[in-house]
């Protein structure tokens, strides 16, 4: 049996930026949200995922990350 994910976040990565996309099933436009790569960025980043209850997260790697 396949299971439906109805909240999903995609995250892409710059250098300074971290941009999160989070696509609801059944509503047209994803919600937006630029971060900083800093560590406050990146705790706003996993706080707003928490609130908005965005368990599933997927991210391309393409790039060397340290």
């Amino acid at each position: 049996m396949d299971q439906k994910i109805n909240k999903v976040c995609g995250i892409e990565s710059t250098n300074s930026y971290v941009f999160a996309a989070i696509r609801i099933s059944d509503v047209e436009e994803p919600i937006i949200k630029k971060f900083s790569t800093d560590g406050k960025g990146l705790l706003e980043l996993r706080n707003w995922l928490k609130e908005n209850d965005a368990l599933s997260v997927a991210m391309e790697s393409t790039g060397i990350y340290r």
